[in-house]
């Protein structure tokens, strides 16, 4: 791609060619389409922009003859940046990526049939349905150090306070004996054959029993 020096000999050498009639403003319109700059060492009068100077040289050099010289257009030309614009004259975007806004994106999303909606999360303290409740709750009672798990027992009526709190236990010795947990009362198993028949409250009516009558 040719730069923008080379650009503007090639230009100004087609213009001086076409011979025309107001070659001042040629040259203005021209530079137009440059961003002008001085070097260092180029000097140019108070208060005149870089592409006027420029400008008046090239039509010093057409008033002497010598602005169709591709030699003596170039070493004038050097002596000044010469840059493109960009088509349009309309400014440099950004590199930056631009953020879109939230209200866009969410109206592209419902214009592609997306539901703007997002559910909640459940929340961890959401409650329990009965069934969650009974298997995270466990047996009301448990045993205590690693100890065997206490098995359910039959209750009978008991004989002293007519609670049904009567159930069959073992002692250390083995022996199996009938206890109330609500009143204490105690009353050793019978050794012959039970009465299925008859309540056992009402066979152990007749026996003795270790606790507070």
């Amino acid at each position: 791609m040719a730069t923008a020096r080379e650009t503007l000999v090639e230009e100004i050498l087609a213009l001086v060619a076409s011979k025309p009639d107001n070659i001042a403003q040629d040259i203005e319109d021209l530079l137009k389409r440059y961003r002008v700059q001085t070097k260092p060492r180029t000097e140019i009068p108070e208060g005149m922009t870089a592409r006027d100077a420029l400008a008046d040289r090239l039509v010093a050099m057409w008033r002497q003859g010598v602005l169709g010289d591709a030699t003596q257009l170039g070493n004038l030309i050097d002596t000044f940046r010469m840059q493109h614009k960009k088509t349009g004259g309309g400014s440099q975007k950004s590199a930056r990526k631009k953020v879109r806004p939230r209200e866009s994106i969410m109206s592209e999303q419902l214009s592609a049939g997306e539901s703007a909606h997002v559910p909640a999360p459940k929340l961890i303290t959401s409650e329990q349905t009965p069934e969650e409740g009974e298997r995270s709750r466990g047996p009301i009672s448990s045993p205590v150090a690693g100890g065997p798990q206490v098995k359910k027992k039959t209750r009978s009526e008991c004989p002293k306070c007519h609670s049904q709190g009567v159930v069959l236990a073992r002692s250390y010795a083995g022996d199996d004996y009938f206890s109330c947990i609500y009143c204490g009362w105690q009353g050793y198993k019978p050794v012959e054959k039970p009465d299925f028949s008859v309540p056992v409250a009402t066979q152990l009516l007749g026996q003795e029993g270790s606790g507070n009558k």
